[in-house]
Formats: structure tokens, sequence, C-alpha cells
């Protein structure tokens, strides 16, 4: 898989990558998430509304039942009488390869279908959580410079303590692929 051509020879298939970070790269801790920002999973629901959505086994674990209003497909996991209203296939590429609604792709967790997503993804929707927290799993480590920001909105829960946030939308800044590898991102 390489730029953005994937699913096949001359397939363009248009991916984007949807997460929520810690300012210190954590994204889930113990099957879940470590914070709570409503506004947060309403962004993640009007953006991905429509659209096929792809994650990895833990993920799918974790989320439960399928998000209404999506194509639901789960990488490398094929467990027994599990409703029909997810697809279950073994690769990122197979995973594109059968996503039937409108462009693009998101892929929306976890590690291990991140990072080889990372590498074709044309459009990165981040929200920056503005606080450190304890958890297992980490955003991949990316480097911005292949990232361009075309959109920031700052947000602050509501309360004399109220969270800090940013939505931000980055696009590619080329086709050639960005070097990722595990860690905390550098946002």
């Amino acid at each position: 898989m390489t730029g953005s051509e994937v699913g096949g020879p001359g397939s363009r298939v248009r991916v984007a990558v949807i997460a929520a970070v810690a300012r210190n790269g954590v994204m889930g801790a113990d099957g879940g998430v470590p914070w709570h920002v409503p506004e947060d999973l309403r962004r993640f629901r009007r953006i991905t509304s429509g659209h096929s959505v792809v994650m990895g086994g833990r993920t799918w674990q974790s989320v439960g039942t399928p998000f209404p209003e999506r194509q639901n497909i789960v990488v490398g996991w094929k467990p027994a009488g599990v409703s029909r209203r997810f697809e279950f296939v073994d690769s990122l590429e197979e995973a594109f390869r059968v996503a039937s609604r409108p462009p693009p792709i998101f892929v929306i967790g976890g590690l291990s279908v991140y990072v080889p997503a990372l590498r074709v993804a044309q459009h990165l929707y981040l929200t920056e959580i503005h606080h450190d927290f304890d958890g297992d799993v980490v955003f991949p480590r990316i480097s911005m410079d292949d990232w361009l920001q075309v959109r920031r909105e700052r947000r602050r829960m509501s309360g004399r303590d109220g969270l800090a946030y940013d939505f931000v939308d980055y696009v590619r800044r080329d086709a050639a692929g960005a070097e990722v590898s595990p860690g905390p991102p550098r946002l």
C-alpha cells in the first residue's frame, strides 16, 4: 500500500483518519477512552455518518454496537455469531475494497489499523486534548511536516476546570506517505 493507491492497481481510494489524542499521545486506556468529551462524540458522528468506518478488533470490542448510518468494517478478527451489521475482513486493503459508502473511508482505530492507514491517508481529523492521561494505547508518531493544518477550533468543556481541547483538520502535503512509528504525536 503506497500513496493514495490502495485496493488494487489503478484504484484511488480516499482515506481519512479520525482520532482523539491526549497531549502525551494517549488515546486509550483499559479498552476505552480515559476522558468523556460529548462534543467530540457529536463531531465524530457528524463527520463519519454516511461513510464507511474501519476499525481493528480491539476497537470493535470496545464499541460493541455498530455505528448507525455507517458501513462498519472490522479488520483482523472474525468472531462467530456476530450481527451482520458488521463486516469482518482480513486486512486493511480488503477493508478498502469492500467499503461501499461515499468517500472518504474513515479509519477510526485502533493502533493496528492507524499505523498502516496513516501511510496512505489524505485527511487527518484530530481532537487534540490539552491534558495528559494515563493509558495503554498511544497514537502513532507522525511527522507534522507531512500534514497541513486547514482548520482549528479551540474548545473548552463547561465548568471552572473544564477540559480544553481543539478540533483540528489536516490534509496531507503530498502523496508520498508519512513515516509512521509508534509513540506520542509531535503536535
